[in-house]
């Protein structure tokens, strides 16, 4: 889990198939810090950020309802945690 990705600015991220409206929703595929990342943002506060490996992605940019929970399921799920 990564916290430290910062929210895709127009003028420092490429949009190759998305959608941004600031503060309302960020969702689709950014080319953002030489990394391709997915994102599906409603809410910034309320993000959690999955770092991939040998995927098309290198990072998921999720909005979920309760972030601490999630982190610790997923890290369940992975054996970290």
């Amino acid at each position: 889990m990564d916290s430290e990705l910062g929210h895709p600015e127009w003028w420092k991220s490429l949009r190759l198939t998305a959608s941004q409206i600031p503060w309302i929703v960020t969702a689709g595929t950014f080319h953002q810090e030489g990394e391709r990342v997915l994102w599906d943002v409603h809410d910034p506060e309320k993000v959690v950020v999955i770092r991939l490996s040998d995927e098309r992605y290198a990072r998921l940019v999720i909005g979920v309802q309760d972030p601490p929970a999630t982190v610790a399921a997923i890290q369940r799920a992975i054996g970290e945690g």
